[in-house]
């Protein structure tokens, strides 16, 4: 009888913790966005000078010297309008208004 009850408080646990796992994941991705797949480019204009760059978030940024000044974000298609670039006291912002990011193809400005 010992054994059963041992037994059944070892699936009851397991049970428990799978479940409570199960609901911390989904927490954490409460706020995630996941790419479709499609990776896009987008050009967007630059509305000011700016002399230094801050980045948000997990973004691969790649600075190439030009006579021309433009930023190109590459990043699913999904994701384009959750990408913000704004140039705030001489500093281009970069960031994503979501926490997290799934399943991505690319993020890169």
């Amino acid at each position: 009888m010992l054994k059963v009850i041992t037994l059944i408080t070892k699936y009851i646990l397991v049970a428990l913790a799978a479940l409570l796992f199960a609901s911390c994941n989904h927490a954490i991705n409460l706020n995630s966005i996941e790419g479709s797949g499609n990776v896009t480019t987008e050009k967007r204009t630059v509305e000011g000078n700016f002399k230094s760059i801050e980045v948000n978030n997990n973004i691969d940024v790649v600075i190439e010297q030009s006579d021309r000044t433009e930023i190109l974000v590459e990043a699913d298609d999904n994701l384009q309008k959750h990408i913000t670039t704004k140039v705030e006291n001489g500093t281009l912002i970069i960031s994503f208004d979501k926490n997290s990011f799934i399943n991505i193809g690319s993020k890169k400005v």
